[in-house]
């Protein structure tokens, strides 16, 4: 029989739960504010109300509200009644801004996944994910049906990628390495960041599309299906964040087909969150369940990717920590 919890713990407990509550209304309170625009509009000066309900034709007693909402969030201070400022927080959501996490926010907020998180149960029970559950298709589909969140797909995948980045082009010895190939490489911010650091380095970014141009110029884009065939012949091969979209059955595929175009002395570096083993905390982030509801796929613990890599014909020879990221680096050879 469960254990009644005395009136203190039933107050920590009501409160985590009121915290949970209250998540669904912060996201939509920092998609606002990123969609309003407010961060560039404030900048570094002292706002008052009247202004910002003239420029953004509101109405300056709800407006009002809606401003002290973002004061909750800490992305506005209010030193005198009814004038604003930025704050250090807000201004992580100012578009363009270094670190900026707009494109993430608009992203998490975007209809696809609370859609997606919407069909919880259904996903779960179905096996194919929320997404698929809400839309009948792959999320991989409808970018390649819908330009403009395509764009904003790899554009948060790009802000989310700058960390990790800096990360494995500090800590992963490069020297003797002659051509790497980041195969689902997005928007090229891996591969543009390895060769700012190793400028000696030839790069190529092979995925669905030639979009990251823009951000990696010294790179070489090739377009096709990773689970078909890759670009053969490089040292090094890159796959940041691909596994974890697929269940097992494709994750095998897309490791035999990088196999496949691997020279005898190439590596491949499998850059993903690496759950703790079974007993330990495991994804306070939720992020498991998050890939489960929108692509189907799974995060995994290193048994896992060993055991991946097996079925696809590689060994992991070892495990790198990427410092200040969430996220591994594995070392495969064939």
């Amino acid at each position: 029989m469960a254990r009644v919890p005395d009136e203190p713990q039933r107050d920590v407990a009501a409160n985590a739960i009121a915290d949970w509550l209250r998540g669904a209304k912060a996201t939509q309170l920092a998609k606002v504010f990123a969609e309003l625009g407010i961060a560039e509009d404030i900048g570094n000066r002292t706002v008052a109300l009247g202004a910002l309900a003239e420029q953004y034709r509101m109405r300056p007693e709800r407006l009002l509200r809606l401003l002290r909402g973002f004061v909750e969030l800490n992305l506005l201070a209010e030193p005198e009644p009814e004038r604003f400022t930025l704050t250090a927080t807000g201004s992580l959501l100012r578009k363009g801004a270094p670190g900026s996490w707009r494109e993430i926010v608009l992203l998490s907020a975007h209809e696809v996944a609370l859609r997606s998180w919407e069909r919880l149960e259904a996903g779960v029970r179905g096996g194919k994910g929320g997404f698929h559950e809400a839309y009948g298709a792959s999320i991989f589909e409808c970018l390649r049906g819908d330009a403009e969140l395509a764009a904003l797909y790899d554009d948060a995948m790009g802000r989310m990628t700058a960390s990790i980045a800096r990360c494995v082009a500090e800590n992963y010895e490069f020297t003797g390495v002659g051509t790497v190939a980041d195969i689902g490489g997005g928007d090229g911010t891996l591969i543009a960041t390895i060769l700012r650091h190793h400028p000696g380095l030839r790069g190529i970014v092979f995925d669905r599309t030639e979009d990251g141009k823009r951000y990696a110029p010294g790179a070489t884009f090739v377009t096709g299906d990773f689970f078909a065939a890759v670009p053969g012949g490089a040292d090094r091969y890159l796959l940041k964040w691909i596994l974890h979209d697929w269940a097992d059955e494709q994750a095998v595929a897309i490791l035999s087909t990088i196999r496949a175009a691997m020279p005898e002395h190439a590596r491949l570096l499998i850059i993903e969150q690496v759950l703790a083993e079974p007993g330990a905390p495991r994804d306070p982030e939720l992020t498991d369940l998050n890939m489960l509801m929108l692509y189907g796929g799974r995060e995994r613990t290193r048994a896992e990717f060993e055991e991946l890599c097996t079925r696809a014909g590689l060994r992991i020879e070892r495990a790198l920590p990427l410092p200040g990221t969430t996220c591994g680096l594995l070392e495969a050879v064939r």
